[in-house]
C-alpha cells in the first residue's frame, strides 16, 4: 500500500514538473518573437 502510494505521488510529481517545464519552454520560446513584433 505504501509502495503504491509512493508510486502515485512520484507520478504526480513527475507530471507536475513536466507541465512546469513545458510551460516554461513554450513561454520562453514564444516570448521573443512576440516582443519583437
Amino acid at each position: 500500500m505504501e509502495f503504491r502510494f509512493g508510486l502515485t505521488a512520484q507520478k504526480s510529481l513527475a507530471t507536475l514538473i513536466a507541465k512546469l517545464f513545458v510551460y516554461l519552454f513554450v513561454f520562453f520560446c514564444d516570448w521573443p518573437p512576440e516582443a519583437e513584433d
